[in-house]
């Protein structure tokens, strides 16, 4: 039963947020439903392999074609006015404050050889992404043995949610610990500048409280495969999603909170992931509820194909590993777990704030190589400016003893992180690209990840598309969650 318990679950762990192409009534007319216009996992297998295909996600369903045009004036901004504003709100931009650490390294293609060769490339990368710029494994899939540096580019949020973000500026707060203030949280990112005595929780809070995928309100597909130490694919399966913003809401109708009870339970978002593959876990589905509260476990029910029953799942059980992959609950996105005073608390610190490259692909035309040792080809790296958390856990029953967190500094968006067990080794590592679209502004259309265990070997890759769409609380309640089993 723990078995399927975390195969059941493992749709809702990865960093996939994934939706379900179905008829779904709507709570406005206006806004079309989802199942109209967003590609099915047959036709996001067409569009792109993970092996051996370098086409684009993003040209095989650009969002200006995808999404019905009644749709557009709630995704589709000046993308030199959002730039101005998601400035003035951060106070920076990006292409301003790189270029200083190593600057003889220009934009071009690159191979691992002139990474080993010269030490000063060696300094743009992070201790453990230098680890995997090399030749094709095993006994590590996923190496980057060539790469191109691409121009850094500023990155910015949409208007809705950079002005936002600007307008509310200053007014959420963190108590005398450090932790935040829950009713005093307001649509947009809560630290848009981070500063003073407690400058990492304020980025931690900025990426617990982020605005992915059109804020969470949208429709995803993914595919996932992991692979031993001999490159063996021991786990494979593809799934789709529907998440649905309750709590200050920006880009869709009802604005700020969905109703009364959301603000009431304090809720954040909810979701209902079906899995498609594999065959034996094709029909389960996963209904999650996420809450601010710390001291209040997410809710989780999962439909069960054999018994064709509902059951409830303890939100606690969040170091759970999951069936076949490389991470536990508590990994969900990189960093999903809560930030609490009692249950399993944090001493943290900014370590550094400097630039590192980074993966910056925003198209999805990375792959993985079958004739190279299932080597990456097509990544692009960029300058980002990062600052580094270091978050060293307090309590020794908990599986990690301290992680390493990388945020980009202009989007607050987690970059890396290293996951250290109460051994002091490194247990686990995962860095991802969360393609942004400059057509849209948007964090989270396309995505490309990979959760690596240090310890055995095993490698986890996915990739993602996501799409805006509008649900309602119908669309990730129960009864919904029994028709899509049935």
């Amino acid at each position: 039963m723990n078995n399927m318990k975390s195969s059941l679950l493992i749709p809702t762990i990865i960093l996939v947020l994934m939706t379900v192409p179905f008829g779904i009534s709507r709570a406005e007319d206006k806004f079309p439903d989802p199942s109209t216009y967003v590609p099915t996992t047959k036709d996001f297998f067409a569009a792109k392999s993970m092996f051996d295909d370098p086409r684009s996600l993003k040209e095989a369903f650009p969002i200006e074609k995808v999404v019905p045009q009644e749709m557009h004036k709630y995704i589709f901004f000046d993308p030199k006015e959002s730039a101005q504003i998601w400035a003035d709100a951060i106070g920076f931009r990006a292409p301003d404050v790189v270029g200083k650490i190593s600057p003889e390294i220009k934009p071009g293609k690159y191979t691992y050889k002139d990474v080993q060769n010269n030490p000063a490339f060696q300094k743009l990368f992070s201790p453990w992404f230098l680890t995997r710029i090399g030749p094709g494994g095993p006994p590590i899939a996923g190496m980057i043995p060539e790469f191109e540096i691409t121009e850094t580019e500023q990155m910015f949020n949409p208007v809705p949610l950079a002005k936002a973000t600007k307008d509310n500026m200053g007014k959420a707060k963190l108590d005398s610990e450090g932790y935040l203030v829950i009713d005093s949280l307001q649509p947009g990112y809560p630290f848009p500048r981070p500063e003073g005595e407690f400058k990492a929780q304020q980025y931690l809070y900025n990426w617990l409280e982020r605005y992915q995928g059109w804020g969470f309100n949208s429709y995803s597909v993914a595919t996932v495969f992991a692979f031993d130490k001999n490159l063996k694919n021991d786990r494979f399966l593809s799934n789709y999603a529907v998440t649905m913003r309750t709590t200050n809401r920006i880009f869709f109708p009802p604005y700020g909170d969905y109703d009364p009870e959301a603000r009431k339970r304090q809720e954040k978002f909810s979701i209902t992931s079906y899995v498609d593959q594999p065959r034996d876990s094709h029909g389960s589905v996963n209904l999650w509820q996420y809450y601010r509260n710390p001291d209040k476990p997410d809710a989780l029910a999962v439909w069960v194909p054999a018994l064709r029953r509902i059951r409830k799942v303890s939100g606690t059980d969040s170091q759970d590993q999951m069936f076949g992959l490389d991470s536990i609950m508590d990994d969900a996105n990189l960093f999903g777990q809560k930030l609490s005073p009692t249950l399993y608390p944090y001493k943290v610190r900014v370590l550094e704030e400097r630039e590192f490259l980074v993966c910056a692909n925003n198209d999805t035309t990375e792959y993985l190589d079958t004739k190279d040792n299932l080597a990456f080809k097509g990544i692009k790296l960029q300058r980002r400016p990062v600052v580094v958390i270091e978050m060293v856990q307090q309590d020794p029953n908990y599986v990690y003893g301290k992680r390493v967190l990388y945020f980009d500094k202009e989007t607050f968006f987690l970059l890396m992180i290293d996951c250290y067990n109460q051994k002091g080794e490194l247990y686990r590592s995962s860095w991802g690209s969360w393609g942004w679209d400059p057509k849209t502004a948007s964090t989270g259309s396309t995505t490309l990840y990979t959760q690596n265990d240090e310890i055995d070997k095993h490698v986890t890759v996915g990739f993602m598309s996501t799409f805006p769409a509008y649900y309602d609380r119908k669309d990730v309640g129960l009864a919904r969650m029994v028709r899509f089993g049935k």
